[in-house]
C-alpha cells in the first residue's frame, strides 16, 4: 500500500486533471462552477475547518446546487496539507429519492472519480452500507433531505445504522456531513440537535436564474382550473394542443 503523502499527491494530480478535462468538455457552454456556487462551497468548508460536522446547504431548485457539491468534493480531495487532503473513495453521495434520472443525471455532472460513490436511495445496499459504517475522515452528502430525513426513509436508516447520526460519532470518525435542501424546516430539528456543531450556507441564485417567483411574475405558471365534467378536461385539452400546435416535439 502507497503512503498517505504519495497517494494524496497523484490523487491531486488525477482529480485536478479530471477538473480541467470537465472544463474542455463544456467548450464555451458554461463553467463547471459559477463564482455564487464557488462561494457557497468556500463557506462549507470554512465551517468544516471550525469543527462543524454537520453542514445543511439550502439551495432553490435549479440554483446550482451540484456544481456546489462538486466544487466542495474537489476542493475537500485535493487540499494542498495532507492532514487536511481527504481520500477520495471515501465521498459518497446519497440521494432521497428513488429515482434512476436523477442518479444518471447527478454522475454525469460529477468528476469521474466521485461518480461510482454516487447512489439513489433504491441502490443503496448493505455493502454501501457498510463501508460507510467503516469510513473514517470522510464526507457524506445528502441530496434532497428533506425527502431522506424521515425516520422511515432509508437514507436515514443507513445513517443511523452507520452512526452518521450521532455527533460523538461524526465527530470522533472525523466525518463530515453536507444536507442540501431546498426546504430547510424538515432538518431544523438536526441542526438544532448538533448545536454549534452544525451551520446553514444559503446558496444565493445566479443572475440568470429563473426560479418560481419569475415564472409566476411572467404568468408562466398558472392556477389550475377546477373541472367538474369529462367536458371540461377534453376543451382544456384541445385549448392546450391549439395553444402549442405550432412547435415541434
Amino acid at each position: 500500500m502507497l503512503p498517505w503523502h504519495v497517494k494524496c499527491r497523484i490523487q491531486r494530480e488525477l482529480i485536478s486533471t479530471e477538473y480541467r478535462c470537465k472544463q474542455l468538455e463544456l467548450d464555451g457552454r458554461g463553467c463547471i462552477s459559477y463564482p455564487n456556487q464557488q462561494e457557497a462551497a468556500q463557506q462549507i468548508i470554512e465551517h468544516y475547518k471550525n469543527e462543524k460536522y454537520l453542514v445543511v446547504l439550502i439551495a432553490q431548485p435549479g440554483a446550482g446546487k451540484t456544481g456546489v457539491v462538486l466544487e466542495v468534493t474537489k476542493q475537500m480531495t485535493t487540499h494542498i496539507d495532507d492532514d487536511q487532503c481527504i481520500d477520495a473513495s471515501n465521498v459518497f453521495i446519497l440521494s432521497g429519492m428513488n429515482d434512476i434520472d436523477w442518479n444518471v443525471q447527478f454522475k454525469s455532472k460529477m468528476l469521474r472519480t466521485f461518480q461510482d460513490n454516487v447512489y439513489h436511495r433504491g441502490a443503496i445496499n448493505s455493502h454501501i452500507q457498510n463501508r460507510i459504517a467503516e469510513m473514517t475522515n470522510g464526507l457524506c452528502c445528502t441530496d434532497e433531505c428533506q425527502i431522506a430525513c424521515g425516520s422511515q426513509m432509508k437514507v436515514a436508516h443507513v445513517l443511523a445504522s452507520t452512526g452518521l447520526t450521532d455527533l460523538a460519532v461524526a465527530r470522533a470518525r472525523n466525518m463530515k456531513l453536507l444536507d442540501v435542501s431546498a426546504t430547510p424546516e424538515t432538518v431544523a430539528y438536526d441542526i438544532a440537535h448538533w448545536g454549534p456543531h452544525a451551520a446553514i450556507v444559503i446558496l444565493p441564485t445566479g443572475p440568470n436564474y429563473k426560479g418560481f417567483q419569475v415564472m409566476l411574475d411572467e404568468n408562466r405558471i398558472r392556477e389550475a382550473p377546477h373541472f367538474e365534467n369529462y367536458e371540461q378536461v377534453l376543451a382544456f385539452l384541445n385549448d392546450w394542443d391549439q395553444r402549442y400546435a405550432s412547435l415541434s416535439g
